[in-house]
C-alpha cells in the first residue's frame, strides 16, 4: 500500500505541470514505461508527439533545450551545454524516481543521451539514438584532428551567433532543406529552428560539430537501438549506410541497428509509424 500511494504521489506530480531541471523544463504524457525525449538542433519535443501518439502505452518525458524553438536561453550560455543537459536530465531522473527509464534522442539530443548513459548512474534500461553519427564533425570534414574541427566550427556554426534575425531566418530554412523529408516536414523544421535563439544554437552547434563520444560508447551496457536513415542526393546506399552506422557504433556492447526507409534527417515526421515501430519492438524485447 505504501508503494502504491508513494506511486501515485509520483505519477500526480509529474501529471500536475511541466518541472524545471536546471533552465531546462520537462513535460510529460501518457502512463506506462518511461521513455525521455531529446530534441535535436533548434528544435522542440513536438516532433516526437507524433511517434509519442502512436506508443500511448508508454509515459513520455519530454525535453525543452533553452533557447530552442521559442524557450528562453540559458542565463549561462557559456558552459558547456551537452554537459549541462546531460546534468539536467540525470537529475530529473533521480528527481523524479523514475524507474529503468529509456532515453531517447535525436542528433544532438542523441549526442546528450551517450553522456547521460555512458555515465551509468542513473538507473537508465534502454537509449534510443536516432540519426545522429557519434562523431558529427569528423563525417562533415572527413577528419579527425581537432584543429580541422575547430576550424569547421568557426566556417559553418559560430558566425550564427552574430546573424541578424531575417539572416538566421534564411539559414534556418537552408538547414531543413538540407535534411531532406517531406515539404511538410522541412516547413515545420525551419519554423521550429527560426524562432530558436542564434546564440545557443551557435554555440551547441560548435560543440556538437567538435565532440566526438566514440570513446564513451564502451562504457554504454544497456541495450542501444541507433536508427537512421539514408541522406538524400549523397550517392549512398541503404547498405552502405548501414555499414557506416554499425562501424561507429561498433564499440557499444549491446547495439541494435533499424533502419528507416524513405525519410529524411527527421525521421520521426517522415515516417512516424516506422519509427514508433521500431522503438515499440525494441522496448518489448528488452
Amino acid at each position: 500500500m505504501f508503494k502504491q500511494i508513494i506511486g501515485a504521489a509520483i505519477i500526480g506530480a509529474l501529471a500536475a505541470g511541466p518541472v524545471q531541471a536546471g533552465d531546462f523544463t520537462f513535460s510529460v504524457s501518457g502512463q506506462g514505461r518511461d521513455v525521455i525525449f531529446v530534441p535535436g538542433l533548434g528544435t522542440s519535443p513536438e516532433v516526437m508527439e507524433v511517434v509519442a501518439d502512436r506508443m500511448k502505452h508508454f509515459r513520455w518525458h519530454f525535453v525543452s533545450i533553452p533557447g530552442f524553438a521559442s524557450r528562453v536561453p540559458s542565463e549561462t550560455p557559456g558552459e558547456d551545454r551537452i554537459a549541462a543537459a546531460a546534468s539536467a536530465v540525470s537529475d530529473y531522473i533521480a528527481e523524479q524516481e523514475l524507474p529503468c527509464p529509456v532515453l531517447a534522442g535525436h542528433s544532438v539530443g542523441a549526442i546528450i543521451g551517450v553522456a547521460v548513459a555512458a555515465d551509468g548512474r542513473q538507473g537508465l534500461c534502454g537509449l534510443v539514438l536516432m540519426d545522429a553519427p557519434p562523431a558529427l564533425g569528423a563525417v562533415m570534414a572527413q577528419d579527425t584532428r581537432p584543429e580541422t574541427l575547430e576550424a569547421l566550427a568557426d566556417s559553418v556554426a559560430r558566425p550564427l551567433a552574430d546573424f541578424s534575425r531575417s539572416q538566421f531566418r534564411d539559414w534556418a530554412g537552408q538547414m531543413a532543406e538540407g535534411w531532406g523529408g517531406q515539404a511538410s516536414t522541412r516547413m515545420k523544421v525551419a519554423a521550429m529552428m527560426a524562432e530558436s535563439d542564434p546564440a545557443t544554437v551557435s554555440g551547441l552547434f560548435a560543440q556538437a560539430l567538435t565532440t566526438d563520444v566514440t570513446p564513451l560508447l564502451g562504457r554504454i551496457d544497456i541495450p542501444t537501438l541507433v536508427l537512421f536513415t539514408t541522406p538524400q542526393g549523397a550517392g549512398l546506399t541503404d547498405d552502405m549506410i548501414g555499414d557506416f552506422y554499425r562501424a561507429a557504433y561498433a564499440d557499444l556492447s549491446s547495439g541494435q541497428f533499424r533502419h528507416i526507409p524513405d525519410a529524411g534527417h527527421f525521421l520521426m515526421l517522415d515516417q512516424p509509424t516506422a519509427t514508433a515501430a521500431a522503438i515499440a519492438d525494441f522496448l518489448s524485447r528488452m
